[in-house]
């Protein structure tokens, strides 16, 4: 064997991992909170599609008077997957209609159970309201 053989000794090599450490230690929390961020803002935006989709029903088929069905929404108004799943980014969607047909609203409930996961809701004034778990907790986001 040679004498002057090159490399990293123990002490470099473990500098080297406590660095790594630290920025995983950084990074990690940031990654979560923003794939958090991605899924409610994937849950706002069905329920906007929901909504435009009831809106457009409404104008077309439903003479101003009625709300259409899921059913009748999958013919060509919304996404059938979404529609008949309900699930979409870990998010639970339900919905559901009123009086003769003339009110809807929807819900989205997160999967997992987690007091800082919002919950969204839109009714037929197409305002989608934000609760994070308290009912005096309510935050309201336009439609538009």
């Amino acid at each position: 064997m040679r004498k002057n053989q090159g490399g990293f000794s123990l002490v470099e090599l473990l500098i080297v991992v406590a660095v790594i450490g630290i920025i995983a230690a950084i990074a990690i929390p940031s990654l979560i909170q923003a794939q958090r961020r991605s899924k409610e803002a994937s849950a706002v935006a069905c329920l906007r599609a929901y909504t435009s989709a009831q809106y457009s029903f409404n104008a077309t088929r439903g003479g101003y008077e009625r709300y259409g069905t899921t059913a009748e929404l999958a013919l060509g108004y919304m996404d059938t997957a979404f529609l008949t799943t309900g699930i979409r980014n870990t998010y639970q969607f339900t919905f559901a209609l009123s009086g003769p047909l003339t009110e809807f609203t929807a819900n989205a409930d997160p999967q997992v159970v987690d007091p800082t996961v919002a919950h969204y809701f839109v009714d037929t004034s197409g305002i989608i309201r934000s609760n994070l778990g308290s009912p005096a907790d309510v935050n309201s986001l336009p439609i538009g």
